[in-house]
């Protein structure tokens, strides 16, 4: 409704308490009306959508609409095995950085160049951990290389909504 209220109306405004008080058993992280973050709402928002429209055919009219598949893998980046572990398959909104990107097709480019996985985020090597158990070591972990890729050209949603990450956490 609020919406279709947008698009009719000549109004040059629109209260939206009635889309907030919707919204409030989302299970976002913070209240609903306490700024959130845009990715988690669409998330969000695509999840209930997708549960309530009712029926696998209408479920996957709006993923074809709105969801991206990929495909994402880990692969070690220090030992010889370099065996790809396929993380899977699954559908997302698509989330890109673009923090001294310049343009979108830029930070399109870089959100698939991959992520190397160090420190807490080392995975482990099948073949390395086996062989340093059977002398009686521990498991072996090692640095990794995330990629994420489209599956196909059918994978590509109708309508590519991208949520543009504007800042990032520096933790401590």
């Amino acid at each position: 409704r609020t919406f279709r209220f947008m698009v009719d109306s000549e109004l040059q405004s629109f209260d939206p308490i009635q889309l907030v008080e919707a919204c409030r058993d989302l299970g976002l992280h913070f209240k609903v009306t306490s700024q959130n973050d845009s990715s988690e709402f669409f998330d969000k928002l695509l999840e209930r959508l997708e549960r309530e429209v009712g029926g696998k055919m209408h479920q996957d009219v709006l993923k074809s609409c709105f969801r991206v598949r990929v495909n994402s893998r880990l692969a070690s980046v220090e030992c010889p095995h370099r065996k790809p572990i396929n993380v899977g398959v699954f559908e997302k909104s698509f989330k890109v950085s673009v923090e001294r990107m310049g343009t979108l097709e830029n930070a399109i480019q870089d959100a698939l160049a991959g992520e190397l996985m160090t420190g807490d985020s080392r995975v482990d090597c099948e073949i390395c951990t086996a062989a340093a158990q059977a002398r009686g070591a521990e498991g072996v972990t090692k640095r990794a290389m995330r990629k994420t890729m489209f599956l196909d050209g059918g994978s590509m949603p109708t309508t590519l909504c991208v949520q543009l990450n504007r800042f990032q956490f520096q933790g401590n």
